[in-house]
């Protein structure tokens, strides 16, 4: 019982020894510019692959987004994919196994006589070495419509790693029809139709 008073009495000195230098500097320096508040953080989203050797991230620099790993072995990062945060932006980026990445982007576009935001998956290699793919079109989903939100991952599969499964309102406004998706060529089959607002967790 003692030795655990004494621990606690030493952490609690440790952090009234760590906040009482950070107050004073805090008092003695200027007011913060209203920019620091609304600059996007140097890095965020971090996330490290499944097997821990690699991270992904987004870098901010300047007006633009970069996507980027960063081989924890080698030391080299590689940029995946850029957003302009004008004509394009990130909405969310995973890995889907050790090798590829995959991510969500935004870009608006004018329906009749609005501008709206159109969605989509894009897949690449975590190291650059492929061009950026979209995954999802019209062409593999057998569309009858277009689609405003192709983005919505529903889940991976860790047992599977070339398979995705998303949701998409391919044939009836606000019902995805949950789909299992080949991430190498794009081959979609589909898992259960038409269900009403099925979780996604990107």
């Amino acid at each position: 019982m003692k030795n655990m008073r004494g621990f606690c009495i030493l952490v609690i000195i440790a952090l009234i020894s760590m906040i009482y230098p950070l107050y004073t500097f805090a008092s003695d320096t200027e007011k913060l510019p209203v920019e620091a508040f609304s600059t996007l953080p140097m890095n965020s989203n971090l996330k490290i692959s499944p097997d821990g050797g690699s991270i992904l991230y987004f870098q901010n620099v300047n007006d633009k987004t970069a996507l980027v790993t960063f081989n924890l072995k080698t030391g080299v990062p590689k940029t995946v994919f850029i957003a302009d945060n004008v004509t394009l932006m990130f909405l969310s980026a995973l890995w889907v196994n050790n090798d590829t990445v995959l991510f969500s982007v935004k870009a608006p576009t004018e329906l009749y006589g609005d501008t709206i935001y159109q969605s989509t998956l894009i897949v690449r290699k975590a190291d650059a070495s492929d061009k950026p793919r979209e995954l999802i079109t019209a062409g593999n989903l057998r569309a009858n419509r277009s689609k405003q939100y192709s983005g919505g991952i529903i889940g991976l599969l860790p047992d599977d790693p070339d398979h995705i499964l998303i949701g998409i309102d391919s044939v009836k406004r606000y019902e995805d029809t949950v789909f299992k998706v080949n991430i190498n060529n794009g081959e979609t089959s589909v898992v259960q139709p038409n269900t009403y607002k099925a979780s996604r967790c990107q």
